[in-house]
């Protein structure tokens, strides 16, 4: 299946957001805490600049951030590096959220 084929059988990527005010998330990976700024978030993942330089791709870690609504806690998965253009971001895709922290960044997410 070609490259436009498989994007037209996912359909329509959600809208991404770019995140104001140089905004901070913790991120845990392999029981190690750094901090990222977060560039750009959408329903299913985003990007974040990290304290700590690339992380493998592949790698599971967990992200905790504040919204107006309350702090948002979630597990992902990080992707490839220089994403967006910048260089030094990297994107992740959201794996999970437990109920409390799906509606809150729902909610954030809507007022953005």
């Amino acid at each position: 299946m070609s490259r436009e084929q498989e994007k037209r059988r996912r359909g329509a990527r959600p809208p991404r957001i770019r995140v104001p005010n140089q905004e901070r998330a913790l991120f845990t990976a392999d029981s190690q805490k750094f901090v990222g700024v977060i560039q750009r978030l959408s329903l299913t993942g985003g990007s974040a600049v990290l304290s700590k330089g690339p992380i493998a791709k592949g790698t599971l870690a967990e992200m905790a951030f504040r919204t107006v609504f309350g702090k948002v806690k979630a597990h992902i998965e990080f992707l490839h590096s220089g994403a967006d253009g910048i260089p030094l971001a990297q994107a992740f895709r959201f794996l999970s959220m437990d109920e409390t922290s799906s509606r809150r960044f729902s909610a954030a997410a809507k007022q953005m």
